[in-house]
């Protein structure tokens, strides 16, 4: 199992598909040496990443939810 993130392009440089290619190289290389999932967690309430990640072969698998503490 591979995981991949967090990562983003610097702004200047958002929306030339570098993130994208990036993630999917990424995601190559794991599943061709060996990994078997290749993981990467994101928000969904980003319309980005939410169109982003099934053009590149990704679903949804699990949820999670971020909770905070303060004392």
């Amino acid at each position: 199992m591979s995981r991949i993130g967090p990562g983003y392009p610097v702004p200047g440089q958002r929306a030339k598909g570098l993130g994208g290619a990036a993630t999917a190289e990424a995601a190559r290389w794991a599943l061709g040496v060996g990994a078997q999932r290749v993981l990467l967690s994101t928000d969904l309430a980003n319309p980005t990443s939410k169109a982003l990640y099934p053009r590149l072969g990704f679903r949804p698998g699990h949820g999670a939810l971020e909770v905070r503490f303060s004392c």
